[in-house]
């Protein structure tokens, strides 16, 4: 619950703050707002034992200035291995995103933008490596430092399409035991002032 009311509370917060700094600056800074929605996909056999990861995720946010946006992201996760039922858990959290090009008013189709983004996600997502498969639980107050790199492609000037690599750490352990990554597909949509 208290995940929920801080995420409600930065939220508000943020999109209050774009609202009102926007008509004070250049032009620059959140003048433009982003809703983006990712899903992710992970799949393993070995000798016929298998697991699975679906993700999906809702960010929001506002841009900085036309090479930086921030907000806040949530997601949710699926789980399961051959012998344990689907698990769902959360993660959300804080982040940035750096995109290589100038956001430009006179995107045409087709034209293309690589980005890099990171963040701070607090989850109950948690696992741990078996002799055969990965076995999920949930786990409270669990830290994720996410990276991922990819690439939109514009289809209007307001709507794109993304292609991502999105890798988790899990602060304090080590990335052999406690890292996952996924491929992700998604779509985004600018809202302009």
């Amino acid at each position: 619950m208290l995940y929920r009311a801080s995420y409600l509370t930065f939220t508000i917060s943020l999109l209050c703050a774009s609202a009102l700094f926007g008509q004070h600056f250049s032009g620059k800074f959140a003048d433009r707002r982003i809703i983006g929605l990712h899903l992710g996909y992970f799949a393993s056999e070995i000798r016929g034992d298998f697991e699975l990861e679906c993700h999906s995720s809702l960010r929001l946010g506002v841009s900085l200035n036309d090479k930086w946006y921030t907000g806040v992201r949530t997601q949710v996760i699926w789980a399961r291995n051959f012998e344990t039922p689907m698990g769902t858990f959360y993660s959300i959290g804080p982040w940035v995103r750096y995109y290589q090009w100038e956001y430009s008013n006179h995107h045409r189709p087709w034209d293309l933008n690589i980005f890099y983004e990171s963040g701070l996600f607090v989850s109950n997502f948690a696992f741990e490596y078996g002799a055969s498969a990965t076995y999920y639980f949930p786990k409270n107050g669990t830290l994720y430092l996410p990276f991922s790199s990819g690439a939109d492609l514009w289809l209007t000037q307001n709507l794109s399409l993304e292609v991502g690599l999105q890798f988790y750490y899990n602060i304090g352990k080590p990335w052999s035991s406690h890292g996952f990554g996924y491929i992700s597909f998604g779509v985004n949509w600018f809202l302009l002032d």
